[in-house]
């Protein structure tokens, strides 16, 4: 058969023509896209707590709207992940469903499942309720947890890992791995002791601070820029915190316990919670540059 192919090369010819043809008719004819027709709709809901605190209103609200999305799974329209965050003064869940859903429908449907959730809701609090499509410049969300590891030591895996990567890349606007269970030092001051030792707030914090990170000892030039001599931190540990010694103004050395409360607790700029699923979990947000070609599928 090979034989008689080759004896007549002509042929070969015509065919090998025939199938250039048809693919370049073919290719042009092809519909393209940047940004293909895809869908994948995400619904956002929020609701303010109206004085209630982020475990009460779980406790009240918070688990009947979970189980509400969660049977969306096995829904027409199905729910593909849900993640709720029970913020310091209201909650937010974010709904995503599969791809190819209609997301007029997604809307609908996530509304209905809400609304029958909450059914015996006071009204100041349906007041604050808001449901709708994804509207702002969120290009990417993720969770991470551990069945085996807390949050504040998958925090210490993954942040070092993922953010400076993430960061180099040119048209993110913000990178953030969000830890609800994130911790600070607190000092609360006794305003009597302050009194008696006759030293105002404003010097104790300046005192804190050169501790915590260390005198500036100068500079000196390189052949690309300019670099800071720091001495290292004096205080690394609560414990340390709480047995500094500073001048008040009678003087007299003054230990920080002896005047204040000092502990480890919540962070105060951190929201309360965020769950995936029924799990507690960091949160990766990342957000483009106005402009940037980081769109997420529409």
């Amino acid at each position: 058969m090979i034989e008689s192919i080759l004896k007549k090369p002509l042929q070969v010819y015509i065919v090998i023509l025939i199938l250039t043809l048809s693919g370049l008719i073919s290719a042009n004819k092809l519909p393209i896209s940047l940004f293909p027709n895809s869908s994948r709709p995400t619904i956002n809901l929020n609701i303010g707590y109206q004085g209630l605190t982020p475990a009460a209103f779980e406790f009240q609200y918070g688990k009947r709207l979970e189980a509400a999305i969660e049977k969306l799974k096995n829904g027409r329209t199905k729910v593909n992940q849900w993640v709720s965050i029970y913020g310091t003064a209201d909650y937010s869940m974010t709904v995503s469903f599969d791809w190819g859903a209609d997301a007029d429908t997604a809307e609908q449907t996530t509304r209905m499942a809400i609304e029958s959730a909450i059914a015996d809701m006071p009204n100041d609090l349906r007041r604050t309720l808001s449901i709708g499509g994804d509207s702002n410049q969120l290009a990417f969300i993720s969770s991470f947890w551990s069945d085996s590891r807390s949050l504040g030591e998958v925090y210490k895996l993954l942040e070092p890992q993922i953010l400076p990567k993430l960061n180099s890349i040119g048209d993110v606007a913000v990178v953030d791995l969000f830890n609800p269970a994130q911790k600070e030092i607190q000092v609360v001051l006794n305003p009597e002791a302050l009194q008696q030792i006759q030293t105002p707030p404003a010097g104790i914090e300046r005192s804190i601070q050169s501790r915590f990170f260390g005198a500036m000892g100068g500079e000196f030039a390189t052949e690309s820029r300019l670099k800071q001599i720091r001495s290292n931190a004096e205080i690394r540990t609560v414990q340390e915190l709480k047995d500094m010694a500073f001048s008040s103004g009678t003087g007299s050395p003054t230990i920080l316990s002896q005047i204040a409360q000092v502990r480890m607790g919540q962070s105060s700029g951190v929201m309360g919670m965020a769950k995936t699923g029924d799990r507690r979990s960091l949160m990766l947000l990342i957000f483009p540059k106005q402009g940037g070609n980081l769109k997420s599928p529409e």
